[in-house]
C-alpha cells in the first residue's frame, strides 16, 4: 500500500510538472501574441490627451466614420505584461516538480527499502507529511490566485476583441445607413474575423511619416493573433484550476 502510494504522488508530481510547463507555455504565447498586436497598433492608435494619458490599445477600441480610437494603454499592458511573473514562476515550480518526479521519488523509495530491510518498517514520518501538507496547500492557494488573475486576463482580452468587433458592425451599420435585412446581415453573418481583415487593410496611417516609413508595408493578422490570445489565454487558465486541484489533492490527503 506504502509503495502504491509513493508511486501515485511520483505520477502527480509528474503531472503537476507538465501541467506547470503546459501553463507556461500557454502564458508566454499570450504574452507574445499580445505584445506584438498591441505594439502594431499604438502607433495607428496613437491619440493621447495632454501628452499624458494616450488610448492606443486595439482591445475596446473605438471604430468611427474615417478613424478608429484605442482604449487605455494600461489595459494591453496589463494583459501584455501581468502573466510574465506567472511565466516565471510555473517554470520554476515546473522545474521543482519535474526533479522530485525523477529523482526525489527514487531516491527515496531506495533509501525507504533499505532503512526496511535493516531496522524494519516503523519509521515515524508524521514530520514529513506535515511538511508536504504545508507545502502543497500553500501551492495550492498561489495556485488559486494565479487562476483569479488569469481568468481576469482572459475575459478582458475576450470581451475586449468582441467589443472591438461590434464598435466597428455598429459603423458600418450607420455608415450604410442600413435597416432591416441589411442591417441584420452586418450584424450577425460578418464575422469578427472579417472585421480584423478590414480593420488591418484599411488602418489609418501613423501620425508621423518617420513611424509610417519605419512600419514598412507588412500587414499582421490581427484578428487571428487576438484569437490566437483568447485560446492561449484560456488554456492557461485551464491548466492553473487543474494545478490548484491536484495541490489541493496532495495537499490535503498528505
Amino acid at each position: 500500500m506504502a509503495n502504491r502510494q509513493r508511486g501515485n504522488k511520483t505520477q502527480i508530481e509528474g503531472l503537476l510538472s507538465i501541467l506547470y510547463f503546459g501553463a507556461g507555455l500557454a502564458g508566454f504565447a499570450h504574452c507574445t501574441v499580445v505584445t506584438i498586436v498591441w505594439r502594431y497598433w499604438k502607433d495607428v492608435l496613437n491619440t493621447c490627451m495632454n501628452n499624458v494619458q494616450c488610448n492606443n490599445c486595439i482591445l475596446y477600441a473605438t471604430t468611427l466614420s474615417r478613424t478608429v480610437s484605442g482604449s487605455d494603454t494600461a489595459l494591453c499592458k496589463y494583459v501584455a505584461f501581468v502573466p510574465v511573473p506567472i511565466v516565471v514562476w510555473a517554470v520554476i515550480i515546473g522545474s521543482y516538480h519535474g526533479y522530485r518526479a525523477c529523482h526525489v521519488g527514487r531516491r527515496k523509495h531506495s533509501a525507504q527499502r533499505r532503512q526496511s530491510a535493516t531496522f524494519g518498517s516503523g519509521v515515524n514520518r508524521l514530520p514529513s507529511k506535515r511538511h508536504n501538507s504545508l507545502c502543497y496547500s500553500s501551492l495550492f492557494l498561489i495556485a488559486v490566485i494565479i487562476s483569479i488573475i488569469s481568468i481576469a486576463i482572459s475575459i478582458a482580452v475576450t470581451h475586449g476583441y468582441y467589443s472591438t468587433c461590434a464598435s466597428y458592425k455598429n459603423t458600418v451599420v450607420k455608415y450604410l445607413s442600413a435597416s432591416g435585412n441589411l442591417a441584420a446581415m452586418v450584424q450577425e453573418r460578418m464575422t469578427c474575423g472579417t472585421v480584423y481583415d478590414f480593420l488591418d487593410y484599411i488602418q489609418p496611417d501613423p501620425d508621423y511619416l518617420e513611424i509610417k516609413l519605419r512600419r514598412g508595408t507588412y500587414i499582421i493578422n490581427t484578428g487571428l493573433l487576438l484569437q490566437l490570445a483568447i485560446f492561449s489565454s484560456w488554456l492557461s487558465v485551464l491548466a492553473w484550476v487543474v494545478i490548484a486541484v491536484l495541490n489541493a489533492i496532495v495537499g490535503f490527503t498528505s
